[in-house]
């Protein structure tokens, strides 16, 4: 798998980022989760369930959007259910900021913690700001929860 590939460089970041388990920053200034992470029955109907591949974070209207992590933009791609999505990958691991209005950065940059990397997309119908957070090791998918800092 991808693992195989990884050069001296990425497992040293993924070593760097795997052992910031609990403490990783927020990926907005304030906020709290509305969506938790895994599969849930539909609020609406029970007979339905909803896979979450992250956590779904309700903030402010225009809110900055912030990397959690050091390390490069991989991808940037647009669709209308979930808006503007950015990956960053972290050596092995990688994390994803969905459903942003906007997007400051670019593919292949490098990133810092707390770059900022764009602004939530505030929907009107439902009158909130709400982003989802994913965190990958590899392909397999990771409770965000698990990894930020309690707030």
């Amino acid at each position: 798998g991808p693992a195989l590939s990884a050069t001296p460089q990425d497992l040293k970041l993924a070593a760097s980022f795997g052992s910031n388990k609990g403490k990783l920053p927020w990926p907005v200034g304030q906020g709290f989760v509305v969506g938790k992470f895994g599969r849930h029955p539909h609020p609406l109907d029970n007979k339905v369930y909803v896979e979450n591949n992250g956590i779904d974070i309700q903030t402010s209207q225009n809110a900055d959007v912030y990397s959690v992590f050091e390390g490069e933009v991989t991808s940037i791609f647009y669709i209308p259910a979930s808006q503007y999505n950015v990956i960053i990958k972290h050596g092995t691991y990688f994390s994803v900021y969905s459903n942003l209005e906007k997007v400051f950065v670019a593919e292949r940059d490098k990133i810092i913690t707390r770059q900022k990397l764009g602004i939530g997309f505030h929907d009107p119908i439902d009158n909130a700001t709400i982003i989802n957070f994913q965190i990958w090791n590899n392909s397999v998918k990771e409770n965000p929860s698990l990894w930020l800092a309690p707030l």
